[in-house]
């Protein structure tokens, strides 16, 4: 059906303007509220404390791993490895929650990445509790069970090899342990993970890549500050899909994540589709935004997050 859809629109060059001009359109920007602009951002985050006021908002936001599981997985007492990490944001709430051991593993901990999580350990004064390692979710750089808890927070819609991923979360986990897992499906209307730039809910699916990196191609040329921030767009030759950019996505479909589970020996706790319900304010919209996570297909288009408990067989 995207085929046949994209086969109407045309060739990226029939595609592309028609990208840039909804992107441009202050209907959309209304309908969805106004997202700050890549100058906006970059300006904020220079700003002294402010990326770093930033993550303590995230640290505290309800939907996220801890917020979602918290209390369904305790970590009091227990051995966690926090699979993408990025910042360390939710490593640090779990060393608050009482975990015994607590080990962010990130494959991208190399400059940046790795001092802003460094700084923010420090700003929490937690640097001696939270270990950092840099790794790839395929391949854990850890030992056979040695980890009770294993947290993959808005990190499975970015492992190409999700699978492998969760074999290998099986292979390190206690017998009785759990993964916690909670990310974006590929059809979520921002999956392509660019609607700062690209403000078209569900633009993956209207679009080719090739139109929507030939537009951020354009618009790049008019904001030098969306080409600072996707670094990815300075290749020579330039992009051509989200891949030539270095944006990592698993593209995983909701079907797809329920095969892979099936091919897995972890016994599922918790499997829920949450809805776009919570955004609306409305009692009866929430209500029936929400009944459509309940029907397949249709659920791969209005599905928020996908929010999961998984239980490695045996004792503690």
């Amino acid at each position: 059906m995207r085929e046949t859809w994209q086969g109407i629109l045309g060739e990226a060059r029939f595609q592309k303007p028609l990208c840039k001009w909804l992107t441009k359109s202050n209907l959309l920007r209304k309908i969805f509220k106004r997202r700050p602009t890549t100058a906006e951002r970059l300006a904020s985050w220079k700003k002294p404390g402010d990326f770093f006021a930033y993550l303590d908002s995230y640290h505290d936001h309800g939907r996220t791993a801890f917020g979602f599981f918290g209390e369904m997985v305790p970590a009091a007492g227990k051995k966690v490895l926090d699979v993408g990490c990025g910042q360390a944001v939710l490593s640090c709430r779990y060393a608050q929650a009482g975990a015994q051991t607590v080990v962010g593993c990130d494959r991208n901990y190399e400059g940046w990445p790795l001092r802003n999580a460094k700084t923010y350990l420090e700003r929490k004064r937690l640097q001696h509790r939270v270990l950092l390692l840099q790794g790839d979710a395929a391949a854990l750089p850890v030992r056979d069970r040695s980890f009770d808890l294993i947290v993959m927070n808005d990190v499975g819609d970015h492992i190409v090899e999700l699978g492998q991923a969760l074999q290998e979360c099986y292979r390190v986990l206690t017998p009785g342990g759990h993964v916690v897992i909670t990310f974006i499906p590929w059809y979520h209307p921002g999956g392509f993970h660019m609607m700062n730039y690209i403000s078209i809910p569900y633009a993956h699916l209207i679009f080719s890549e090739k139109a929507i990196v030939e537009t951020l191609l354009e618009m790049a040329e008019e904001d030098p500050a969306i080409a600072k921030s996707i670094s990815g767009l300075r290749k020579n030759p330039p992009p051509a899909s989200f891949d030539d950019m270095d944006i990592i996505l698993s593209r995983v479909t909701i079907a797809a994540f329920k095969r892979l589970l099936k091919e897995t020996d972890f016994r599922i706790s918790h499997f829920r589709l949450l809805g776009f319900g919570h955004k609306t304010g409305h009692r009866l919209l929430a209500g029936a935004l929400n009944s459509l996570t309940r029907i397949p297909v249709i659920n791969e288009l209005f599905t928020s997050r996908i929010n999961c408990v998984l239980q490695k067989p045996g004792k503690a």
